[in-house]
């Protein structure tokens, strides 16, 4: 039987090798013909960096608010916005450290195998700073609240992280999906994802994730006071428990099942980055 890694570079002449990401169901395409990497990423790194530069500009309009309340958001926005900065960075640099040293970092690869180890690092800065915000919504001010939430929050994505790796792509390069100009298509590789269906799925990491971000919004708003400390306090709980818990629940257990690739994860994640971070600091500041 033949690899499909060796069908995609036959299939290459016939113009056959592209599926487009779609984003419920709607095909997800910017300026170029194909989506790339590095599109997503720049698109990624200009929306949500505009949303945190307004957001601080307006929390100085905003001394009413306690401190914490006003910048707790906006420092979490900033783990984002330095995903994707580092993201586009990266491949514009064409990854750091070398492939046959003890340290290498290119995105590609990481995209081509099923992992993205700069998004774990940013996501526990940014889930530590969102999770102590709703700590703080719902009434718990305990000087030992934020050093918890940030250990919950390595926790969490330590995991998330853990389970990526476990369920890796048996993809061993990406030079095939990188075009004249050092474009990685994020088609191409999608193409090929799909048709690198996991023999094993290591679920543990996952289940482990899924049930420690559950368990901890479970407890806040089981012991918090509602009421008191935002006009758009459940909103904003809601929306924070839609970005930390609903979405990457969702987006895990459709890659495991095989019914998303990760770069399908990819776009939704950055989708919902772009969309619940909004949200989050208009609600905040209001």
């Amino acid at each position: 039987m033949e690899d499909p890694e060796t069908e995609t570079l036959v299939a290459e002449n016939t113009g056959s090798t592209e599926v487009p990401l779609t984003v419920c169901g709607i095909p997800f395409r910017l300026k170029r013909a194909k989506l790339s990497l590095f599109e997503l990423s720049k698109l990624g790194a200009i929306v949500v960096t505009l949303e945190m530069i307004v957001a601080a500009a307006l929390a100085f309009m905003r001394p009413s608010l306690p401190m914490l309340m006003r910048w707790m958001p906006i420092l979490g926005t900033l783990g984002v916005a330095a995903l994707y900065a580092l993201t586009c960075a990266n491949i514009v640099s064409g990854g750091w450290g070398a492939d046959d040293g003890r340290f290498w970092c290119d995105v590609k690869i990481m995209y081509a195998r099923g992992f993205n180890t700069i998004r774990s690092m940013a996501n526990i800065w940014s889930t530590a700073f969102y999770l102590s915000y709703a700590a703080l919504l719902l009434g718990h001010a305990s000087p030992l609240t934020i050093p918890l939430m940030a250990f919950v929050a390595a926790v969490i994505e330590w995991q998330t992280a853990t389970g990526e790796n476990l369920n890796q792509y048996d993809i061993k390069a990406f030079d095939k999906f990188v075009d004249a100009q050092g474009v990685l298509c994020l088609e191409s590789l999608h193409n090929l994802q799909l048709q690198k269906c996991a023999q094993r799925v290591y679920w543990t990491p996952t289940i482990l994730s899924i049930t420690a971000r559950l368990y901890v919004f479970t407890a806040l708003l089981a012991t918090g006071t509602f009421g008191t400390t935002h006009t758009f306090q459940m909103p904003l709980v809601c929306i924070l428990v839609v970005h930390i818990c609903l979405v990457p629940a969702v987006n895990e257990f459709a890659h495991y099942k095989q019914l998303f690739t990760f770069c399908q994860v990819e776009v939704y994640r950055t989708v919902a980055d772009m969309v619940n971070v909004s949200i989050l600091l208009t609600l905040s500041l209001v």
